[in-house]
């Protein structure tokens, strides 16, 4: 009686080692597995970062080619003006060159 006592307070030392065993086993993934949700929801607000700061950059380049656009168009009318205006001053010199040499050909 003695010896069938002493094997079942070890099955239950067994069972109860094993029992505990296996808590630990699952306190250690439950850890693992929040960690991995941490260290996914950490490299999720990363790359969100990240595309907001790309988009940013995206908005500020097409701002800076819109206004440098801009600016050429208007450097384009002004040498566009001035060219004009040059060939007009050309022109009157022509036309004023002309009109001496009939006056001094009409003195003559």
């Amino acid at each position: 009686l003695k010896k069938i006592i002493q094997t079942q307070i070890s099955k239950k030392r067994y069972h109860k080692e094993r029992a505990k065993d296996a808590y630990e086993s699952k306190l250690v993934a439950a850890k693992e597995v929040a960690d991995a949700q941490a260290n996914l929801t950490a490299q999720i607000e990363n790359l969100r970062k990240e595309k907001e700061d790309a988009m940013k950059d995206v908005q500020d380049k097409m701002k800076a080619a819109f206004h440098a656009k801009i600016k050429a168009e208007d450097e384009l009318d002004k040498l566009k003006k001035e060219q004009s205006i040059s060939s007009l001053t050309s022109e009157q010199s022509l036309l004023l060159a002309k009109q001496l040499e009939d006056l001094k050909a009409e003195k003559k």
